[in-house]
């Protein structure tokens, strides 16, 4: 029985190191023409910069609205309370308070818009109809659960209104509390 083992070796070229080493030398010789184009491109944009010079005029007010205004937004709910838990919801609901009882006023609304993203606002007036701030509030899902605080120190008893108002500030709805001493 004769048992034939078989192995091939496939002779070298002479010429394949000699067409890899020029390989790498022209690779070498790209880079570095790539990098001088790179160079010369920058000092040439640095040379063409122009200095453009741009008057207002003082008596233009420009308004901008982050998201403006599109299509109804419905207040379902509003309520005064202490706090406000993790999900967005409140804590109790109150209509009146003795103002040293907590630090922190919440104005709890419950919103549906036909288009979101909107923004609200909440808008805090004070008894003597001063406005001490307008929070702006973006709904950003069906409903929306916002809220806005206000600290209680220092502030005026009597009866507070919150106006909830649209980006154009039409009045959407509004509630009063009594803040007593």
């Amino acid at each position: 029985m004769n048992i034939l083992i078989g192995h091939t070796k496939n002779p070298k070229s002479k010429w394949s190191s000699f067409f890899v080493v020029i390989g790498v030398i022209l690779l070498i010789i790209f880079v570095f023409w790539m990098w001088s184009l790179i160079i010369s491109g920058q000092s040439e944009i640095k040379t063409e910069v122009e200095i453009v010079e741009v008057v207002l005029p003082t008596s233009t007010t420009i308004i901008a609205s982050p998201v403006p205004a599109v299509g109804n937004i419905a207040v379902e709910k509003i309520i005064f309370t202490k706090g406000v838990t993790e999900d967005n919801q409140p804590t109790d609901n109150i209509v009146e308070i003795p103002k040293f009882r907590t630090p922190r006023l919440y104005c709890y609304t419950q919103v549906n818009a036909e288009v979101i993203p909107q923004v609200i606002y909440h808008a805090w007036i004070a008894p003597d109809g001063k406005q001490i701030a307008d929070i702006g509030l973006t709904v950003k899902s069906q409903p929306a659960h916002t809220w806005s605080y206000i600290d209680l120190a220092g502030q005026k008893s009597g009866s507070w209104k919150v106006e909830i108002r649209d980006s154009s500030g039409n009045v959407l709805a509004t509630k009063e509390l009594l803040l007593y001493e």
